[in-house]
């Protein structure tokens, strides 16, 4: 190069790489393999951290909110249009066996009362169903938490699902209890079933929304899937084509479906049931091409390949609505959609291919927020019986207890004159023996300290019980939409006696102003706050300053008995009000009752840095 330079010509010196460019790794790949040392990535994790708040939660490294203000886009898109959530993170747990070995194996978790896993349309494949597991023959204590599960479609030559010698059931799991449920359930091997752990080799998406099925049938040339020919918890085992032959060029909103569409029938199409073949399936050919070269197709049970497209086999698992509690129109329709299962390597193509037309990605506010408005709950938040919920209800505590602290005394509210006697926790623990105790008192003819009914004995152990049983909770729910005196006054029947120590969850609706935050205390009305009505709203008075003991009795801390707390509250848009879910003793619920009027029964809620009580409807869930 020197020889060529001119007479009077200088070398040019080469330009330094910017320092963006001399950061970034060589092999980004592996560079993105060791910062997962310490929690895991989402397949689409790269996607998300560009565009939402990430947070570490359970072990993972998971999109908690997008960065623009997006409260009341994500709640339009759920009601109105699509709203998606990756949900890999859940564990998905494989047993294999004889199908009576199986609901053998978890009659020692679970009890019919409460759902369990028997259920004629579940166990053909049909519908997935729900249930909640409790350590290995604990009931109704040691609970684990909720699952959902899917047995493997039956196919022709074996409609006979009692006689059929091999069956595959997947078990979803939260990931706070999965590895507990896989020690749990591994430990009965002996049983003829045989238990693992296949998380890492699918993912999970949410669609939610009116147009979640016209989203779907866009980007993956579906038949029609209108909810009212579509059986609620429906699954479909369907092989379709790569969502990158179809993509448009630009995002587009999908147009909602205008013209009735045929029953869709459920297909026995087992490709994604068989490791041998989803391991085929982990690399997406051409992962830079879109016009379909280098094809490894992977045939159905029929053996049928589609020429030249490639074919990805996928679960379609359809989640139904809840229709509005109170009354409200545009709720009617809220939560519906459907539940996307696929290969892992596949997820960022059916991501990409789902947000190009039109689908809005939320994360798990967006999740909480959802579950909220439809009523459903949230684990581990709602389930004050659980490992998990300890867990998560320490690190909390103890969070908002330092934010507290961070302030002068000037500048935070003076819980002890406030009489908020646990301001950053639910003491669950104490709530139930203080009702305990409050049994004995001269008004229930009992002697002071007499054990309630339901209790354990000194010899049994000892835990939180949350009534889970769908007839007791009917039987509340019951009382709780007639709550004239009389019915309170025999609210103590036989069946309710061995629960009375149990804990129900409950929802609130504001009657008028409030709104519900989390630690919120449920109390008891008297009868001159439900002769005044909502005008009368009592304030409670002023305690003397001083340190709380950490023993205090909290039922009768205040002026109104409490009767329990709440555990997630907002302004719901849904109802355009304050609602909340909680969980109540039912032995206070009852003793709530006898005060009441005619009508809904009603509750004072109060919120931990306030004195003002509020009426709220409540409802047993």
């Amino acid at each position: 190069m020197l020889q060529n330079l001119q007479p009077g010509q200088q070398l040019e010196k080469s330009r330094r790489p910017r320092k963006f460019y001399r950061r970034r790794a060589a092999n980004r790949q592996e560079s993105f393999s060791q910062r997962q040392n310490h929690v895991s990535w989402l397949h689409t994790h790269v996607w998300h951290a560009k565009r939402f708040h990430m947070v570490n939660s359970w072990g993972y490294r998971l999109p908690d909110h997008p960065c623009d203000k997006s409260v009341r886009a994500a709640y339009r898109a759920m009601c109105h249009h699509c709203l998606i959530q990756d949900i890999s993170y859940y564990g998905c747990i494989e047993l294999t066996g004889s199908q009576g070995n199986i609901l053998r194996l978890l009659q020692h978790f679970t009890p019919q009362d409460t759902g369990g896993f028997g259920s004629l349309s579940s166990s053909e494949g049909r519908v997935e169903g729900t249930a909640t597991l409790y350590r290995r023959d604990c009931f109704p204590r040691c609970a684990l938490g909720p699952v959902t599960y899917v047995f493997r479609a039956l196919t022709e030559n074996s409609q006979d699902h009692s006689t059929a010698s091999s069956r595959q059931l997947w078990l979803w799991t939260h990931p706070a209890i999965t590895q507990d449920v896989l020690q749990e359930l591994q430990q009965m091997s002996h049983t003829g079933v045989c238990v693992q752990s296949i998380g890492h080799e699918l993912v999970r998406f949410r669609l939610t929304g009116q147009l979640a099925a016209a989203t779907l049938e866009a980007a993956l040339h579906l038949p029609p899937l209108q909810n009212e020919t579509v059986q609620p918890g429906q699954v479909l085992s369907l092989t379709v084509v790569d969502p990158r032959l179809n993509m448009p060029s630009k995002r587009t909103k999908v147009t909602p479906l205008t013209t009735a569409a045929d029953p869709v029938e459920l297909k026995c199409d087992a490709v994604l049931w068989d490791a041998d073949k989803r391991k085929m399936l982990q690399t997406p050919p051409g992962q830079n091409n879109r016009s379909g070269e280098e094809d490894t197709d992977v045939a159905g049970d029929d053996g049928s390949v589609a020429g030249d497209n490639r074919r990805v086999p996928i679960l379609l698992v359809h989640q139904q609505g809840r229709t509005a509690q109170w009354g409200v129109t545009p709720a009617s329709a809220l939560g519906t959609g459907w539940d996307v299962i696929l290969p892992a390597g596949w997820a960022m193509v059916f991501w990409l291919g789902l947000q190009y037309r039109g689908a809005r990605a939320g994360g798990l506010r967006e999740m909480r927020r959802l579950q909220l408005e439809t009523g459903q709950l949230v684990f581990p938040d709602d389930f004050p019986d659980t490992e998990a919920y300890r867990t998560l209800h320490q690190d909390q505590a103890a969070r908002r207890r330092e934010q507290h602290d961070r302030y002068p005394p000037g500048k935070r509210p003076n819980f002890a004159k406030l009489g908020t006697a646990a301001p950053f926790h639910c003491p669950w623990d104490r709530l139930v023996e203080g009702w305990a105790q409050l049994a004995g008192t001269p008004s229930t003819g009992k002697p002071r300290g007499t054990r309630l009914a339901g209790t354990p004995s000194p010899g049994q152990p000892r835990g939180l019980c949350v009534a889970r049983d769908s007839r007791i909770r009917q039987q509340l729910s019951q009382l709780c939409r007639h709550a004239d005196q009389q019915l309170g006054r025999h609210a103590d029947r036989p069946e309710l006696v061995p629960v009375l120590s149990h804990l129900v969850v409950v929802r609130l609706r504001m009657v008028s102003r409030g709104t519900p935050v989390a630690m919120a205390m449920i109390c008891a009305p008297s009868e001159e706050d439900v002769a005044g009505g909502v005008a009368s709203s009592p304030v409670e008075p002023a305690h003397p300053e001083g340190m709380i003991s950490d023993d205090c009795d909290v039922v009768r801390h205040c002026s109104r008995l409490t009767l329990g707390y709440v555990t997630a509250g907002a302004n719901s848009l849904a109802a355009g009000q304050g609602s909340g879910v909680g969980l109540c003793v039912v032995q206070g619920l009852l003793s709530a009752l006898q005060v009441q009027q005619q009508g809904q029964a009603v509750v004072l809620v109060r919120n931990p840095n306030s004195a003002q009580y509020r009426f709220a409807h409540v409802t047993v869930l």
